[in-house]
């Protein structure tokens, strides 16, 4: 404060180097009253806490009910959670259930993915495998395709906000 007041008095204005050391203390200060600060208030979330539960302990000793914490009754909890979470809740266990249900008890592997359980010939090897290039080159080709349109319309609209004004340079009518 003697450091201000000095400034207001008219003083002349002090070197940098004391200036920055004037502000370094102000800052260190500043930062031990926050701290102080922040610990009272989480002193005072305690005390709240203490004086809350206390309250409530001996509101229900007078009328009689046992103290009723959220932790004594997950039912009581159960009320208070949103209808959503629960009809979510329950969903997901229908889906959980359903899947465990669709799943093979027991699985018994064997060495070929066809789906028959005689062993292919070659020729028929051959057409199946043709199959599934044929297959993989129309879903490659359909990707192409649509790339090429998704940038066309890109062009399109790149184009559409980039066109230069076009129009007659001069003015129409008369002046």
């Amino acid at each position: 404060l003697d450091f201000a007041r000095s400034l207001e008095g008219g003083s002349p204005s002090p070197p940098p180097e004391q200036l920055a050391r004037a502000m370094r203390e102000a800052s260190q200060k500043m930062a031990a009253w926050e701290g102080v600060f922040m610990d009272l208030g989480h002193a005072l979330q305690v005390v709240n806490m203490v004086s809350g539960n206390s309250l409530r302990e001996a509101v229900a000793k007078v009328g009689g009910h046992a103290a009723e914490s959220p932790d004594a009754h997950p039912g009581a909890q159960e009320s208070t959670r949103s209808f959503l979470l629960k009809r979510g809740d329950a969903e997901t266990h229908e889906l959980h259930r359903a899947a465990l249900q669709a799943r093979p008890a027991n699985v018994c592997g064997g060495g070929t993915l066809s789906s028959s359980s005689a062993p292919l010939t070659k020729e028929e090897m051959d057409k199946a495998r043709h199959a599934r290039l044929a297959k993989l080159e129309e879903q490659q080709a359909m990707k192409q395709k649509e790339r090429e349109e998704a940038e066309e319309k890109g062009k399109a609209r790149e184009a559409m906000f980039n066109r230069q004004f076009s129009g007659p340079t001069k003015p129409l009518g008369k002046f």
